[in-house]
């Protein structure tokens, strides 16, 4: 992966990787075998990459896209394990995606995250109507992050009636 831009800010400074600034097709981490493959959908670059480096060496396979159309077609494509789907992006928006991939057959079973930059008691009611499994504050709250990642992965392995047993409400 090419690194050709760099962000920085007071507490941060990143290089993001050249496919999530110019435009070019979904970035896919490198795979290492047997790891879960969380998709993330984003349209900000720069929690594109915080999330790649917060999930990426941590035992997870991570692949990018940058928009909803993208997001839906790694969504089939892979399919991924887990999605982590923004919730306000420009174009079709995190719920219009969220509710496509649940009527998909092919993409119906994959849990999905929302990820949101406010806490907003409508917006969460709005994503777990749309199909989302958790809702999240972005942030830069790494083991957070991770936790509820782990759970929703967990909780997908278990029966039917043992998920139901185990809501994971609002996050």
């Amino acid at each position: 992966m090419h690194h050709v831009q760099r962000a920085t800010g007071p507490w941060y400074a990143l290089s993001l990787p050249e496919c999530l600034t110019d435009g070019s097709p979904p970035c896919e981490v490198p795979h290492v075998e047997k790891r879960p493959v969380v998709l993330i959908v984003d349209d900000q670059p720069f929690f594109l990459t915080l999330h790649v480096n917060m999930l990426g060496p941590k035992s997870y396979n991570v692949v990018t896209a940058p928009d909803a159309a993208r997001g839906f077609a790694e969504a089939k494509r892979l399919p991924p394990d887990l999605i982590l789907l923004d919730v306000e992006m420009p174009g079709e928006d995190g719920f219009a995606l969220c509710g496509r991939l649940k009527a998909d057959p092919t993409t119906a079973a994959i849990p999905i995250i929302m990820l949101t930059a406010t806490r907003d008691q409508k917006l969460n009611e709005r994503a777990f109507q749309a199909g989302a499994q958790a809702t999240v504050l972005k942030s830069m709250n790494v083991e957070r992050l991770l936790n509820i990642v782990k759970v929703v992965l967990e909780t997908e392995k278990l029966s039917p009636d043992a998920r139901a047993q185990r809501p994971l409400g609002n996050r």
